[in-house]
């Protein structure tokens, strides 16, 4: 990005600013110049925000030269522009109203409610829409809608339609729905709006550009604008509720006005008398301006005036699609982000996306195609493809059709797997070019001319790779833009605690060194000029405070080392940095061959170069290669390790092979601070044979691995700047035999080791063990790192529970089976069918179409069943078996499916062959860990709603209810940081922590719900209200829920409160272990109890229905996934009688509302989702069913009961629908 200076940067922290220096040279100016008037008139002004230079500063001052009379005034005409005519002198027509409405209009279950017929919006002649609107719901979601048709899905909604919404809480979205599922939207933030309050909204649309205002009580509180991909020639104008759950009435529409034609200016004119700026004659001001304008020092203060910064950025003409949702690229599939655009020199198409390298070999692409055609490995046939690759082979390539291709190579420095690129294409419709950016430095830049023009083309990218179906390389953003390159400039604005931010204090910290050294060599050299002249002088230390300081300027000691060579032989070239006064470097083969070196620098070395000649070091021996290890010590003591490097010499290619990550000049921010972290690892959750491991680290990144290999035994985290907290899951390889084996934490750049633990695998208990104790890491709580560590430790309990009895129930498997299938980068779409005929034996035959239909069933399930089989090696790895056995199994599994008869038509037919077996076990494995991982991501970004809303924390005086424990269980260490910064001790101390509140959080919810309460439930609930004022609610609770005699809610309390003691009835949202899944919560519902575990409460519970879909079920469910649910879930209701046990694996949460709502919502749950026992992505389950009907009744997000395992699917609550309206409630 170009900067650009304005003025002098020289000594600008030196000198004082240039206000104070004017204020103080003009002191006297100023008293005689209100001396000379007594009064000064009234005048117009206006102020002018341009630099003051130091070149016209004279002219201006010096404006008394001119005469002035203070009599005089000019008459003159003003001329103002405002929105409205308001005594306007003369009037233009405005825009056609085409329609009014001022009845109020309820909106709800997503009805549309058009106002306008179809219109037809030009940027000459726009639409313009202004509503006001009133939230009648915590969750009110008001819509402005533009259809371009009025067909609608099963919910009501708008398949072809621009919905405008404006969200209560304070979040707006333009998004257009395109049919399906897809979507293009853009969302912006403002303010969170009260229930009850009203918004003005003013939405215009000119067939291309929809532009929305938001107003709250007469202040705009948003403001935004956004190009949808498509435009609609027509479209009818309306409103909606957005909301998909719910058909109660979210928001009341108040008013609707409609117009059409561009809103017209106003002129104001007026006849005003504008006084002239009074200019001063005065001889000894002049004189005084002169002499103050001859003051050197005065000058020099203006020259060393702090800097203003200005930085140049580069903006394109309108948006047509952006997406920063990150989207892995594997089998040359195209995933195209436009509709077919004309680019032209005057209106090119730039497309900016970042790229992240997954594996050796990476090759995103970005694609330009004029033809979505593909052949039989879903290449492009008719497209320009930009490749990046991470090996640093850069190519545009044009494909004529056939194999016939042109192109034009570039080549880059090769970057290292899990790098990040920004990749830029711009195309005119001939020229393409590029530029390639890595960590902020541009790497590469190209441009080529294909022999073909596209006068019609889709953008988006690709995997480039002909060869494998794995993710190569994850899409991170995604951007294009329609117009020619605009420079704009801003203000910097300085974000503190940035990589930026650390280097350019670091910068200032070196430059106030240096002028300490500047001032003691000074000294320096004045002592040695007077010991020349034979003074005698006490020896000083001068030269070692010099030398102390340089060492200080260096930030860190590192080593970065790359092959090269000198001649015709292989070297290793060492740059190091030492802020010590000694550097000893040694290098060690394999084999033999060694290099040591001792390198004196009393001021340390900020850029010390080495280069060891392998063939020289080795001399008649240089044929022996091997591995190579190169450390970089204090000095020859070898008692402190600075860094270390682990390369390859080759003989055979007389080559060195292996280079540090990243570049020499690139500095690891959380090195240079003041204060880094120090290498901390800690175990935090250990499982059988699993483990989660948190870290604190200095570094750009680390790799964590557990010994005794397998597939799941190194991670890799990327963490710039340093972490405060970074976690993750690792997997023991249950084929070692018993023994310790070591958790090893190395930096990103080298790989030196910084920290570890040892643990200990006992192979008959499948069970890890600590072998020392564990470290203490303090961090901050309701940070994304602590929820992901939250999750991820109750996540690891669901994981290493899973087995395969899961899968066993005909039904389920059969689901699991599918959702493994589709989710696979091996998925053949159905509707492909004529694509695969027209390039197969059978093109034309009349039966191809029943033929490929028939086969293709014999690939799916020859895919299904081997992934399936991939997926178990990882549970078996989760639950502690034999790696090797399952992949044994696995082997077999693909053998035996490889001989299907259609499977076999299928390939010598289409063409289309079973996948290899090592790439089907990667992808069964890594759709495994995906779901694990989906699952901690699920719920930490739910975690962190909560902790936005206050329901986790409670809210009452900042205090922390939900800590975030490191460590701790296993051998000392561990950790509970609350907001204000106390420590916790123990889970127990936590736990008093969240029931000292409960009477706070019931009665909140009581006050919540009073507006929709019956007289008698008010009565009832403003009772409850009185006891916790005299601070009396949760004896009451607890003796009411334990049953127990009850002297605070007897007689007395009924008097006082006007509580019925006898008939009060609660409703719980009740969670229970899930069976065959310890570590997974199942959830159900219960009404009408008096206290827990009544016998008498009514329980109604879900689960799999006999017809495969999620719905109730009860003694009459015959089917084995749900036949036994029901009564499991009356047992745990009942162990709940008695004193409450913290211990009871079965817990509760109080429903803040009537049994009779409850009930009547739980008994009216629409039976029309998929069940999945896994919800998400997959379907719904008994967990997702309760919780919506919880959260209906209350009308507010009801937690989970906190039990310390996972509830599948409560996230999912937002797809159940309900046969009654939820404003009967």
């Amino acid at each position: 990005m170009e900067k650009t200076r304005l003025g002098n940067p020289d000594n600008s922290g030196e000198q004082t600013s240039l206000i104070s220096h004017i204020s103080s040279g003009l002191a006297h100016v100023k008293s005689q110049i209100q001396s000379s008037f007594s009064s000064s008139p009234k005048r117009r002004s206006a102020r002018n925000t341009r630099l003051l230079g130091i070149e016209d500063l004279e002219g201006r001052v010096m404006m008394s030269a001119t005469p002035f009379d203070s009599g005089d005034a000019v008459a003159a005409e003003v001329c103002t522009i405002e929105d409205h005519a308001h005594n306007a002198t003369a009037e233009q027509a405005g825009p056609t109203t085409i329609a009014d409405r001022q009845t109020p209009l309820g909106l709800a279950s997503k009805t549309p409610h058009f106002h306008t017929d179809f219109l037809t919006a030009t940027p000459e002649d726009p639409i313009t829409v202004q509503a006001k609107v009133t939230f009648e719901h915590e969750y009110s979601y008001p819509s402005l809608i533009i259809a371009q048709s009025e067909r609608t899905d099963h919910r009501n909604g708008l398949r072809e339609a621009i919905y405008v919404q404006i969200d209560r809480n304070g979040n707006g979205n333009i998004i257009q729905f395109l049919g399906s599922d897809d979507n293009r939207q853009s969302k912006f933030t403002y303010d969170a709006l009260p229930v009850g309050g009203a918004a003005d909204l003013k939405m215009t649309y000119d067939g291309s550009e929809v532009s929305i205002s938001i107003s709250h009580e007469g202040a705009q509180v948003a403001k935004h604008t956004f190009t949808p991909p498509n435009s609609y020639s027509s479209a009818k104008f309306g409103i909606s509720n957005i909301k998909w759950d719910s058909s109660a009435i979210s928001a009341t529409l108040q008013s609707f006005v409609a117009t059409q034609g561009k809103e017209v200016e106003i002129i104001d004119c007026v006849e005003a008398v504008v006084e002239e700026e009074p200019v001063i004659e005065n001889t000894s001001i002049t004189e005084a301006l002169d002499a103050l304008l001859a003051d050197p020092d005065f000058i020099a203060a203006i020259a060393n005036e702090p800097i203003e910064e200005v930085e140049t950025t580069q903006s394109y003409g309108k948006e047509v699609f952006s997406s920063d949702t990150p989207l892995g690229l594997a089998s040359k599939t195209p995933h195209f982000q436009t509709d077919f655009l004309t680019a032209t020199p005057e209106d090119p198409v730039t497309v900016r996306a970042q790229f992240t390298y997954e594996a050796e070999s990476s090759y995103p692409s970005i694609l330009i195609a004029q033809s979505e055609r593909t052949d039989h490995r879903n290449g492009l046939r008719e497209a320009i493809y930009v490749l990046a690759g991470r090996n640093g082979s850069g190519n545009i390539m044009q494909f004529l059709g056939s194999d016939d291709n042109r192109q034009s190579e570039f080549t880059y420095d090769a970057l290292p797997v899990g790098a990040t690129v920004d990749v830029e294409v711009t195309y005119d419709g001939s020229e393409v070019s590029v530029r390639i950016v890595h960590e902020g430095v541009q790497i590469a830049e190209h441009a080529f001319t294909p022999p073909i023009s596209y006068n019609l083309a889709k953008f988006g990218s690709s995997d480039m790779r002909w060869d494998s179906s794995a993710v190569s390389a994850m899409q991170q953003s995604f951007v294009v833009n329609q117009g020619k390159e605009v420079e704009m400039k801003e203000e910097v604005q300085e974000v503190s605690d940035t990589s930026e931010t650390r280097l350019k204090a670091f910068e200032e910290k070196k430059a106030e060194l240096q002028k300490q050294i500047n001032a003691l060599m000074l000294q320096k050299a004045d002592i040695e000029t007077r010991m020349a002249r034979g003074e005698a002088l006490a020896p000083n230390d001068i030269q070692a405070q010099i030398d102390d300081l340089n060492r200080q300027k260096i930030p860190y000691s590192r080593m970065h080392v790359k092959p090269g060579y000198s001649g015709d032989n292989p070297t290793f070239v060492v740059h190091y940095a030492s802020n010590r006064p000694q550097t000893y470097i040694e290098l060690t083969m394999q084999g033999g061959g060694d290099f040591k070196r001792t390198i004196e620098h009393a001021s340390g070395q900020e850029d010390g170069l080495i280069e060891i000649n392998m063939r020289q070091l080795l001399q008649h021996n240089h044929t022996n290669g091997g591995e190579v290890e190169i450390k970089m010590y204090v000095d020859s003591s070898k008692d402190e390790l600075l860094d270390v490097f682990n390369g390859r010499y080759s003989p055979g290619k007389n080559a060195t092979l292996g280079e540090t990550n990243g570049n020499w000049n690139d500095l690891e921010t959380g090195r240079i601070v003041e204060n880094p972290y120090e290498p901390v690892m800690t175990i935090s959750q250990l499982s059988g044979p699993n483990v989660i491991i948190s870290l604190q680290s200095p570094h750009d990144s680390s790799i964590i691995s557990l010994g005794g290999g397998g597939h799941f035994a190194q991670k890799t985290l990327h963490h710039e700047g340093g972490a405060e907290l970074a976690s993750a899951r690792l997997t023991f390889n249950a084929d070692n035999p018993t023994g310790d084996y070591s958790i090893r934490v190395r930096e990103g750049m080298n790989g030196k080791y910084v920290t570890g633990q040892g643990v200990h695998w006992d192979a008959d208990t499948k069970e890890l063990t600590m072998t020392s104790e564990n470290p203490t890491i303090v961090a901050t709580r309701d940070t994304e790192a602590a929820f992901a560590l939250q999750a991820m430790r109750q996540q690891l309990g669901v994981q290493s529970s899973l087995d395969t009895t899961v899968i066993s129930i005909p039904s389920l498997r059969q689901v699991q089976y599918s959702r493994f299938y589709e989710h696979s980068s091996f998925l053949i779409e159905a509707d492909d069918a004529q694509m695969y005929i027209d390039n197969s034996v059978l093109k034309g035959h009349p039966d191809a179409g029943a033929i490929f239909h028939q086969t293709l069933g014999g690939y799916e399930r020859a895919i299904k069943e081997t992934l399936d089989a991939a997926a178990k090696v990882a549970v078996a790895a989760w639950n502690g078996e034999s790696q090797q056995e399952a992949e044994d199994f696995f082997q077999r599994e693909y053998n035996r499916v490889g001989e299907y008869r259609y499977l076999l038509e299928f390939t010598g037919e289409f063409g289309v062959s079973l996948p290899p077996a090592d790439a089907i076990l990667q992808e069964g494995m890594r759709l495994a860990d995906t779901l694990a991982d989906s699952l901690v991501d699920i719920q930490a970004k739910k975690w962190s709603v909560y902790a936005r809303d206050s329901y986790f924390a409670g809210q009452k005086g900042g205090a922390n209810h939900n800590p975030v424990f490191v460590g701790g269980e296993f051998g000392g260490g561990g950790v509970v940081v609350t907001p204000d910064g106390t420590l916790v001790g123990s889970e127990q101390v936590a736990e008093e922590y969240i029931q000292s509140t409960i009477a706070d959080r019931v009665a909140e919810r009581l006050n919540t719900r009073l507006a929709s309460m019956s007289i008698e439930e008010r009565a009832e609930a403003r009772g409850l209200l009185r006891l916790h004022q005299q601070g009396r609610l949760d004896e009451y609770l607890q003796n009411a829920l334990e049953n127990r005699e009850n002297n605070v809610t007897s007689a007395e309390t009924e008097d006082e409160s006007g509580v019925d003691s006898e008939n009060v009835t609660f409703a719980f949202l009740v969670s229970r272990p899930l069976q065959h899944i310890d570590g997974a919560s199942h959830n159900f519902i219960v009404v009408n109890a008096k206290y827990r575990g009544d016998p008498n409460a009514t329980v109604y519970s879900y689960g799999q229905n006999d017809n495969g879909l999620l719905g109730s079920v009860d003694h009459q469910t015959t089917n084995s996934g749900s036949a036994t649910t029901y009564q499991a879930d009356i047992d745990a209701w009942l162990s709940l009688a008695g004193p409450f046990d913290q211990n009871n694996p079965v817990q509760l949460q109080l429903i803040p509302a009537s049994s009779d709502v409850v009930s009547a919502l739980a008994q009216s749950l629409v039976e029309n989702q998929d069940y999945s026992m896994m919800a998400g992505i997959f379907g719904a389950n008994s967990n997702s069913a309760a919780q919506a009907v919880a959260n209906a009744a209350a009308a507010m997000q009801i937690p989970v009961p906190e039990t310390g395992r996972i509830p599948w699917g409560s996230s999912s609550y937002d797809k159940i629908e309900f046969t009654i309206p939820l404003s009967n409630q």
